[in-house]
């Protein structure tokens, strides 16, 4: 019988009922193979063979059989694959769990009385209702309804499952090994479904997560072959964990991914998958540094609606896939651009929490970058430098502005320092900073607050609109 959902369920109640096996094994041998042979495992003595109540895929198959369902279990089969590391890490999970159990409730008879009771309770409370099909189709076809009515099944399984289908039983293997490669890059829950609604996105344009079965599995066999699919969801998922990582030797394009991961904006990488494979490199560059700007514009700064630029994105994606060179790609994003008029009046007001320090450094590395001598505009990630507050977030007593909460974030009252300061000289007056900190940097953003006679709620704001000049200037309209 073929299990389309369900499969972790059952595997992870084998793999408890495993680890209760083995802890009952220490007192009660018995005990232990009448667990093995009821629920996970039996010998078939008319055939010879062993019988497994469960299988798992074809990559995690033998290792599940090897470190989970054979008893005496075999330790050292050694994890080759993530999700044989998952296996481990739940079996170890479990064990642990037993053990401590085991002993709080006394160890010896009444350790294995309270085992007893936890296989007694999976046996008679534990239960499994079963829908069968006679045919793969006709399953797929039910599991694909209860997931458009809302049931929490697995669309990356119910699209595995339907590719399998329809591919003929000659290329099952490769299209197998193609999964597996793609679920290595990615990983076979959240990230898959990622990928594939990505994969997607960049082709077609915007495909909603919930509507994802239905118009992959419309689309076989008709529009692509099986095969095909799997091949280029392969390769899309290689694509997708360089991006993720900034694998890449170009150190350019590396710095543009890496700012994605910064800026939250995920949804431009159907579009940077897109160009991939029309564009140039040098085209590719600049597709990502618009994206960046404009991000930085509509998202950050303006605080404008999101759902609205990530649909921008897609339709980029669509119109490079179907054909559009980089000038017909800027075009589009244009659109969504801020004024510059909108973008100084959002600017005067901008503000960075805690969570968002992030981007708040990644926005002062470039500016960095422009004050410094160099002028190489630079977007690295953001583990590099500490945010400064100049006027401080818990100031010394009786030093506390009228209007902390206003000015405490703004961008104006953030710098970068090479290292954090002590308590003492963070939480100090804007004098002392001056000479016991900014005095000694290097960095040209921070020293340049040495012109400053003192800090207040109006060097805040004419800071601020200076940083505007020269945000401007990175991120300027025309280059979208």
């Amino acid at each position: 019988m073929l299990l389309l959902d369900g499969q972790q369920r059952l595997a992870t109640s084998t793999i408890l009922l495993a680890a209760l096996r083995d802890k009952t094994n220490e007192y009660k041998a018995g005990a232990a193979k009448q667990i093995q042979d009821q629920y996970i495992a039996f010998a078939d003595h008319l055939t010879g063979e062993r019988v497994f109540k469960i299988e798992l895929n074809l990559f995690d198959r033998e290792f599940f059989r090897d470190y989970i369902q054979n008893f005496p279990r075999l330790a050292e089969t050694k994890p080759r694959k993530n999700s044989h590391q998952l296996i481990c890490e739940a079996y170890s999970y479990f064990q642990q769990r037993i053990v401590e159990s085991w002993d709080d409730a006394g160890g010896g008879k009444r350790g294995f009385e309270w085992a007893a009771h936890i296989t007694q309770t999976l046996r008679e409370h534990m239960v499994l209702v079963t829908v069968t099909s006679n045919n793969e189709r006709s399953a797929s076809a039910i599991f694909a309804t209860l997931n458009d009515r809302g049931i929490g099944l697995s669309t990356v399984d119910l699209i595995r499952t339907y590719v399998l289908q329809n591919a003929h039983e000659t290329q099952r293997e490769e299209i197998l090994q193609c999964w597996d490669e793609a679920f290595n890059a990615c990983g076979t829950t959240t990230g898959a479904e990622t990928l594939i609604r990505m994969s997607r996105v960049a082709r077609n344009g915007d495909v909603k997560a919930r509507a994802l079965y239905r118009i992959v599995s419309d689309a076989l066999p008709g529009t692509i072959s099986a095969l095909d699919y799997s091949r280029r969801l392969r390769t899309d998922a290689l694509f997708y964990r360089q991006y993720r990582d900034g694998d890449t030797d170009d150190g350019e394009l590396q710095e543009y991914w890496l700012a994605f991961r910064t800026l939250n904006f995920n949804s431009g990488f159907p579009a940077l998958l897109a160009a991939a494979g029309t564009f140039t490199s040098e085209d590719q560059k600049k597709l990502a540094r618009a994206l960046i700007a404009l991000v930085i514009r509509h998202n950050i700064v303006c605080n404008l609606d999101r759902a609205r630029l990530e649909s921008v994105a897609y339709s980029t994606a669509k119109r490079i896939a179907d054909g559009a060179d980089y000038q017909s790609a800027l075009a589009e994003l244009r659109v969504s651009s801020p004024s510059e008029e909108q973008f100084k009046q959002r600017f005067a007001r901008l503000s960075f929490s805690k969570s968002e320090h992030g981007i708040a450094r990644f926005m002062l590395r470039n500016l960095e970058s422009r004050a410094s001598a160099t002028g190489e505009v630079n977007v690295a990630g953001p583990d590099h430098g500490h945010i400064e507050h100049i006027y401080p977030q818990s100031p010394l007593p009786g030093e506390r502005w009228e209007e902390h909460e206003r000015y405490v974030t703004r961008f104006g009252n953030l710098t970068l320092l090479g290292r954090r300061l002590n308590e003492q000289i963070k939480n100090s007056g804007f004098a002392a900073k001056k000479g016991q900190a900014y005095e000694n940097t290097r960095l040209a953003i921070t020293g340049s607050l040495l012109r400053y006679e003192l800090w207040s709620a109006e060097t805040v704001e004419a800071r601020q609109a200076e940083l505007c000049v020269a945000a401007e200037e990175i991120w300027p309209t025309t280059l979208v």
